[in-house]
């Protein structure tokens, strides 16, 4: 349901939105995981650090964006109707899901059982999807609809006012 409008929305059209959102998103985010704390412990100079930051997150893209996407698309079908409550969590779920699939994938494609090593970086997908989740959160989500609540308060106000 959206969350503007109250009309029902697709759940094709909740898991594209995070999708592309996490795929834009995600590269850069991920790669400010990897960059950001080494070149700040080499006491490097602002601009060398945002400039590696920028390089980087080029080729952050060529390598992350299938899996930024895929978490997203894996965040947006928990999305749909009703959000969960636990953003980061959920986020960083989906990150770690969609990268184990993805190395799991090369493995079976190339079978080549040395592309499993690229799970030694799952706190990078972790910590990009769990922000990626937050950072496009919705602005209030409204609480999840009980519609068998609002059927037995109706009853119960029908039976309990008096009668003429």
């Amino acid at each position: 349901m959206s969350h503007k409008t109250g009309r029902s929305v697709p759940a094709w059209r909740t898991m594209l939105a995070y999708g592309w959102r996490f795929a834009l998103a995600g590269p850069p985010i991920g790669t400010g995981v990897i960059i950001l704390p080494a070149m700040i412990l080499s006491l490097a100079e602002p601009q060398d650090v945002v400039g590696a930051w920028l390089w980087f997150s080029i080729f952050g893209y060529l390598f992350a964006l299938p899996v930024a996407g895929l978490a997203g698309l894996f965040y947006g079908a928990t999305q749909h109707d009703t959000p969960h409550p636990s953003r980061w969590l959920l986020g960083g779920l989906c990150g770690v899901l969609a990268w184990e699939a993805q190395c799991w994938a090369a493995t079976l494609w190339w079978h080549d059982p040395d592309s499993l090593q690229g799970l030694i970086i799952l706190p990078v997908p972790a910590l990009a999807g769990a922000v990626c989740a937050r950072l496009f959160a919705p602005a209030a989500s409204p609480p999840p609809h009980n519609a068998a609540a609002e059927r037995i308060a109706r009853t119960t106000a029908d039976t309990n006012t008096p009668k003429p």
